[in-house]
């Protein structure tokens, strides 16, 4: 069986882990979230980070979005990752970082 093809039902579980145990596992949606980028499925990581960002609120998964939006291309939601990363974590230096590469990319 394809992993990928159960991405949804892992994330589901991770979902309901988190809840259950808190902050405990928000790395593993982090790290689950990694797996998929890495290996290219950068739509399917943003939907990890995005669900993992609801649970913790935590900033980088808002930076890992921007990252995989820049990628796809998607440079105003990226922006909008960046900007909001940098709102909730004021010292982000690679948020800070990419917004300013991705802004001079956009002319």
């Amino acid at each position: 069986m394809d992993w990928l093809s159960i991405t949804s039902e892992l994330e589901q579980l991770l979902t309901k882990a988190t809840k259950q145990h808190g902050k405990v596992l928000v790395n593993s949606l982090l790290g689950f979230g990694a797996s998929l980028y890495q290996q290219g499925y950068k739509e399917q990581a943003i939907r990890v980070w995005q669900t993992g960002m609801e649970l913790s609120q935590l900033s980088f998964f808002l930076y890992n979005q921007g990252v995989a939006f820049t990628e796809l291309g998607r440079y105003a939601e990226a922006e909008a990752m960046y900007h909001q990363a940098i709102e909730k974590e004021l010292n982000d230096a690679a948020a800070y970082n990419n917004l300013a590469i991705l802004l001079r990319m956009m002319g």
